[in-house]
């Protein structure tokens, strides 16, 4: 595979253009870098995201949760990412949220899955180490009008019922 980009620079150019579109509240340019249906994990279990509308109040709750935050600026960098064959990438990434160059909020590490579709690479799946005690958590968790909730048996769960 090394007629390949390395596979951070390919993570690295979804997060930036994701990440704006997210600052922007430009749904429409967001949309075009997932592939649906997919699971976006926390601590607290799985969400369901199968229809863009799903995926529209995910955006909307986490841009919620940046106005409440006085966010208007959001740096996320690749820190591992690997081919796990040519059209499937691993990696991790951090992000950081600010207000100018105030920063408001360091996000623990998240986990991403990206494909090739149709030639473009698109997420497929996130798991971000956060839960309901995190502001960006509850974002996540409480999205209105999506599927799975942290009673479906999430870490959380899994953890009291132990």
């Amino acid at each position: 595979m090394t007629d390949f980009p390395p596979a951070s620079e390919i993570v690295d150019d979804v997060l930036s253009r994701t990440g704006q579109a997210l600052i922007d509240g430009d749904f429409e340019t967001f949309l075009p870098h997932f592939l649906l249906p997919q699971v976006i994990e926390t601590f607290e279990g799985p969400k369901n995201v199968k229809t863009a509308d799903d995926l529209k109040a995910l955006f909307l709750s986490v841009r919620t949760f940046h106005k409440s935050q006085d966010v208007n600026r959001l740096v996320r960098s690749c820190r591992y990412a690997v081919y796990k064959d040519e059209d499937n990438i691993e990696g991790v990434f951090d992000a950081l949220l600010f207000n100018g160059n105030e920063l408001v909020h360091n996000m623990p590490s998240t986990f991403v899955m990206l494909t090739r579709h149709d030639d473009v690479w698109k997420i497929i799946y996130n798991m971000y180490g956060v839960n309901d005690d995190d502001g960006f958590g509850r974002a996540l968790i409480h999205a209105p009008d999506l599927p799975g909730t942290p009673a479906d048996g999430g870490f959380s769960a899994q953890l009291k019922a132990s």
